[in-house]
């Protein structure tokens, strides 16, 4: 009789589980003990979307700002992205690209992009100074579902000033700490 209503618990629960849920307070866990802004982001085919998105309230907090074409060179977790991503699909991406200089780090060609993708494979890593504006830095590492695939990275921006390399190095942990925790949780299709 237990074996039954454990089972028929079990299929209840499982009816119930959202997984984008689960993982979105994964995400807002990460912000509130960062304190700084979080971002999961996706990428299917050619196209990247926020899966979730938590920005800190505290002083000098980076501020979000909409995916757009102009700033895509400049993001961590779309450098991860396109590290990770097909060769096929990555060229597609990189052709459709602009590249602004936004801060006096980013990349300006595609070629530039190239070659931090090259160090982002074989570091699983990847810190942003001042790309995306002065003052701003940000790191980003991938999400890496039990299956292998790379479906989505996630990211923290925070004020450079919040950046040391002491510091940095516990924001990298705790990313990859979450990242390992959502990919668990990331529905294999």
């Amino acid at each position: 009789m237990l074996g039954r209503r454990a089972h028929e618990w079990g299929r209840a629960w499982r009816a119930s589980y959202d997984p984008l849920k689960a993982i979105s307070r994964e995400v807002g866990s990460l912000s509130r003990d960062l304190g700084e802004y979080v971002l999961l982001l996706e990428r299917t085919g050619t196209t990247f979307a926020a899966v979730a998105e938590v920005r800190a309230d505290r002083p000098l907090s980076v501020q979000p700002e909409p995916l757009d074409s102009g700033r895509l060179h400049t993001m961590a977790t779309v450098k991860v992205l396109l590290a990770f991503a097909d060769a096929g699909s990555r060229e597609a991406i990189l052709r459709r690209m602009t590249f602004p200089r936004r801060g006096p780090n980013a990349p300006t060609s595609a070629t530039a992009l190239r070659r931090q993708i090259k160090g982002i494979l074989k570091e699983e890593q990847v810190v942003c100074l001042d790309e995306s504006d002065v003052g701003i830095s940000a790191a980003a590492v991938p999400v890496r579902t039990p299956g292998g695939r790379v479906p989505a990275a996630l990211g923290v921006s925070v004020p450079a000033v919040r950046f040391g390399a002491d510091h940095r190095e516990d924001l990298l942990g705790a990313l990859r700490t979450t990242a390992d925790r959502i990919a668990r949780l990331w529905p294999e299709l």
